[in-house]
């Protein structure tokens, strides 16, 4: 029988933030919640940044109307610069998202957020598949 294979998502040795695989199941524990995932079942598993609608949009938005404000003369221009250069960051970081790992089983998906792209993150992925793929052959 072979051993569990684990992966931190974010610090080393951070077990509240890992996925372990095992020969027939993968778990994912995530701020110390655990969730397991068959592999005989539709699994698939990726690594995908996603953006951040929320920000994107009051970035949006308030530049937009700061900009509106601006060559109407309604605000001191020094505040709606100021208040222009907060909507352009809010913005980025709307466009910047961040780093996910996807799970999808069937037509359920579940999102697990990660702090940054990580090589072992990948590996551990294309382990994870290799290993689905060769329970589902034998």
């Amino acid at each position: 029988m072979e051993s569990a294979t684990q992966c931190y998502l974010g610090k080393m040795n951070d077990e509240s933030n890992k996925c372990i695989l095992f020969p027939e199941h993968l778990v994912i524990v995530k701020n110390g919640k655990e969730s397991i995932f068959p592999l005989e079942e539709d699994l698939s598993i990726e690594f995908d940044r996603k953006k951040w609608m929320l920000p994107l949009i009051t970035g949006g938005v308030v530049g937009s109307l700061t900009l509106v404000a601006i060559f109407k003369g309604l605000f001191y221009s020094w505040y709606s610069l100021f208040l222009l250069v907060i909507a352009a960051l809010i913005f980025y970081v709307g466009i910047e998202g961040s780093h996910f790992l996807i799970v999808r089983i069937g037509k359920v998906t579940v999102n697990f957020p990660i702090r940054s792209d990580s090589e072992r993150i990948r590996k551990f992925i294309e382990l994870t598949l290799q290993r689905r793929a060769v329970l589902l052959q034998g």
